[in-house]
C-alpha cells in the first residue's frame, strides 16, 4: 500500500515500499501461509516465522524464498507452537515456543544454532537487538471472561532476562491485561537503551533503564475514542483466526460478542522501538483501512506519523526499514519491506 509521513525529523521520513513477497504460490506449496513475525539481517536476508506450518522461511533480499527449516514436533529444530518471533540479536531471529517452553535461536543462513529457555510462565515476551528481553509472567488465578464484561485487571511480574535466558533484573508487579475482548493490555518494546512500558490507561507509556531503574514518561497515543461496534467486531474476528481449529471460530466470536464492548478504546495498540532510541506506537486498528504509527524521540519531541494504505502487521522497526505483513483482498498474506527515507528539512 501506499505510505506517508506527516510532519519532518532527521531520520524519519516518508515510508517507500522496497519489497513485496507474495505468499501463496500457484503451484505447490505456498512459501507462508500465516506469517506471525520475522527479521530483516544485514545483508538483506529476510526471516520469516510462520505459525501456519511452524517453520522458518529464509528468502534473499530479492524475496526468493531460500530455505525452510523446522516443522511440526518436538525435536530438535521443530516447533509445537510458533506465536512469536523477533530479532533478539544481530541477524538472528529468536522463536519463542510456548508449548515447548522454549526459544530456538534461528541465524540468518537458515540453521537453529541453540535452545534456550525463559523463566517461569511467560504470557508477553519482548526483546531488544542486543538480546534484552521484558518478559510479563502469566497472571495467577486467570478466569474466563465475564458474559457483563466486568473483567479484573490482573498483575503478574514483569521480569528481565539476558539472551541466555537468565533473570538479570526486574520491573516488580505490573498491570498485565483484562481478559475480555478490547480490554487494556499492556505493552513492551525494548531498544538498547530503554524498556518502554504502556499500560493503555493513558496516552504515556513509561521508561526505564536496561536495569530496571524508572527514567520518566512520554507521551503518545490518541486517547478518546469511542469503540464502535464495527470496530470491537473486527477486534474479535482478529482474535478467533488465533484458533488453529477453524470450526472453533465461530462459537468463540458469538461467545466474545455477547459481552458488552469497552466505551473507549485503548490510546494504542502495539508499540515498537524504532531503532533510533524512540518509541513507535499503532494507534490504528485492523479494518480502518489504514495503519498508523506514532512515534516520539527519546527527548519527547514527536517523530512524523507513519501512514500506510491498508492494515499492516508490523514485525519490526529498524534505523532506516519497516517489516511486517498484509493480506490483498483475496486473502493471500504478504510480506512487505518498506525503507524510510529522509524527512525534508
Amino acid at each position: 500500500g501506499r505510505a506517508r509521513a506527516e510532519g519532518s525529523e532527521a531520520g524519519h521520513g516518508p515510508l517507500t515500499k522496497a519489497l513485496d513477497i507474495e505468499g501463496k504460490a500457484l503451484l505447490g506449496s505456498p512459501p507462508f501461509e500465516a506469517p506471525i513475525g520475522g527479521a530483516l539481517a544485514s545483508d538483506g536476508t529476510i526471516l520469516i516465522a510462520d505459525g501456519s506450518s511452524l517453520s522458518i522461511r529464509v528468502f534473499s533480499q530479492e524475496g526468493r524464498l531460500v530455505r525452510s527449516v523446522g516443522r511440526e514436533g518436538s525435536g530438535p529444530g521443530e516447533f509445537q507452537s510458533v506465536p512469536w518471533a523477533r530479532q533478539c540479536g544481530r541477524d538472528s531471529l529468536f522463536v519463542w515456543d510456548p508449548v515447548a517452553a522454549r526459544v530456538s535461536v534461528v541465524s540468518k543462513e537458515g540453521a537453529i544454532a541453540r535452545d534456550f529457555r525463559l523463566p517461569g510462565n511467560p504470557a508477553l515476551v519482548e526483546c531488544s537487538r542486543r538480546g534484552q528481553f521484558a518478559v510479563i509472567m502469566q497472571p495467577k488465578d486467570v478466569r474466563m471472561p465475564d458474559p457483563s464484561g466486568k473483567a479484573p485487571r490482573y498483575r503478574a511480574p514483569l521480569l528481565l532476562v539476558n539472551a541466555q535466558g537468565d533473570s538479570v533484573g526486574t520491573l516488580g508487579d505490573v498491570p498485565a491485561y483484562e481478559n475480555r475482548p478490547m480490554g487494556k493490555r499492556t505493552r513492551v518494546a525494548v531498544s538498547e537503551t530503554a524498556v518502554f512500558l504502556g499500560t493503555q490507561d493513558s496516552a504515556f507509556v513509561h521508561v526505564y533503564a536496561p536495569a530496571g531503574g524508572a527514567i520518566g514518561l512520554l507521551p503518545i497515543g490518541s486517547p478518546g475514542r469511542r469503540t464502535t461496534p464495527e470496530v470491537y467486531a473486527s477486534a474479535i474476528e482478529q482474535m478467533s483466526r488465533q484458533l488453529r481449529i477453524s470450526t472453533e471460530r465461530d462459537a468463540y466470536k458469538a461467545f466474545m460478542l455477547r459481552i458488552p464492548m469497552p466505551e473507549l478504546l485503548p490510546p494504542y495498540f502495539e508499540l515498537f522501538a524504532d531503532g533510533q532510541g524512540g518509541v513507535r506506537a499503532l494507534t490504528s486498528l485492523p479494518g480502518e483501512g489504514v495503519t498508523r504509527l506514532e512515534g516520539v524521540a527519546p527527548d519527547g519531541a514527536p517523530l512524523p506519523t507513519w501512514s500506510i494504505e491498508g492494515d499492516v502487521k508490523v514485525f519490526e522497526i529498524g534505523e532506516d526499514y519497516l517489516l511486517g505483513s498484509y493480506e490483498d483482498a483475496g486473502d493471500v498474506p504478504h510480506i512487505v519491506l518498506y525503507k524510510v527515507g529522509k524527512a525534508p528539512t
